[in-house]
């Protein structure tokens, strides 16, 4: 495993190790004031690491918990994507003619929209929650997969095992099954991480505009948008989450990149 990937693997795995001890650990409420402090947002202290917002609750918390859920929706956006994209490649790709060109042209029309723009017209027209906001990054990120999968099957459909299989009277689902699939994992690992990236973003700034998970639930997108009227006496507020966030998709871009096959 090359060295970006046990970093990235690494980074990932610490924070996963924080954010599920979270309930063993001895934090404050997230959803409760801490501190009567009403309005006025504590600077960081030994009792209080990452300070107190606006309202008296324990930032600490509210980021560790917050990371729980969105650690969730990552994986489990990326998981979804990942297969609903995999399935829609591995359809156009060994189907091609007229079932091909339709998949494809709309998987162009889905990628002619910025991923976040699209994500909050579809967000727009539900109620807020977390299966809502895991629907939508998985309905909104699975074209990169199907379109990397279908050039992948395409080109291992030209192989000289696939064609002396398919000469052996070995059926399409065969194929797909035992010759195919199994070399798509070095395309569909480093995809999975960079979708878990993406998720992660969609996430965030869904949640800055108010479409992401409803309040009082905590959630780092939601802690930098109620951070920026405070910015200017109040900077940890926005620095503490976004340091996060920033950490978090840092860790699944490395794990990416180290995932990725190299060429020679």
């Amino acid at each position: 495993m090359a060295r970006s990937a046990i970093v990235g693997l690494t980074m990932i795995f610490l924070l996963a190790v924080l954010a599920a001890g979270a309930p063993m650990l001895p934090l404050p409420d997230p959803m409760q004031p801490a501190v009567p402090s009403f309005g006025e947002p504590r600077p960081p202290t030994l009792e209080h690491p990452c300070g107190t917002d606006e309202l008296g609750r324990d930032v600490c918390s509210r980021l560790i918990y917050g990371a729980r859920i969105s650690l969730f929706i990552a994986v489990c956006a990326s998981l979804g994507s990942v297969v609903t994209g995999a399935l829609v490649g591995l359809l156009a790709g060994s189907r091609g003619g007229f079932l091909d060109q339709v998949v494809m042209r709309f998987t162009d029309i889905v990628l002619s929209f910025p991923m976040l723009l699209l994500a909050i017209g579809v967000a727009a027209l539900f109620e807020p929650s977390s299966t809502v906001l895991l629907l939508v990054i998985v309905a909104v990120g699975w074209t990169t997969t199907a379109r990397a999968v279908r050039a992948e099957v395409l080109s291992i459909a030209q192989s000289h095992h696939v064609l002396a299989a398919r000469a052996l009277g070995a059926s399409r689902a065969r194929i797909l099954l035992r010759h195919i699939l199994p070399l798509l994992w070095s395309t569909l690992l480093p995809l999975g991480a960079i979708t878990a990236s993406h998720a992660l973003l969609v996430d965030a700034g869904l949640s800055f505009i108010g479409l992401g998970i409803p309040p009082p639930t905590p959630s780092w997108g939601r802690m930098l948008s109620e951070s920026q009227a405070y910015y200017r006496v109040a900077p940890w507020l926005m620095l503490f989450p976004g340091g996060l966030l920033t950490y978090a998709v840092a860790g699944f871009q490395f794990l990416a990149l180290g995932l990725t096959p190299q060429k020679r």
